[in-house]
């Protein structure tokens, strides 16, 4: 029985920067068999292109993180 994990990342600011940097390189690297990786990310996601097409990108247009967490 194969059951997938899902990983969730949330970054408020998904810019260009090493966080995201390091979500994407991480992302990429994951074994599609065992893991499913989505991110959420407040605003545009300025990786959106550098990431693999099965990695779910969810763009919340909202400008408060703070409302996002309640």
């Amino acid at each position: 029985m194969n059951k997938k994990k899902n990983i969730i990342f949330f970054l408020p600011n998904f810019g260009a920067g090493g966080a995201g940097k390091s979500i994407v390189k991480i992302c990429n690297g994951l074994d599609r068999g065992k893991f499913r990786p989505s991110i959420f990310c407040l605003g545009n996601c300025y990786y959106k292109d550098s990431l693999r097409r099965d990695t779910k990108i969810f763009e919340i247009k909202i400008k408060k993180n703070v409302i996002f967490i309640f």
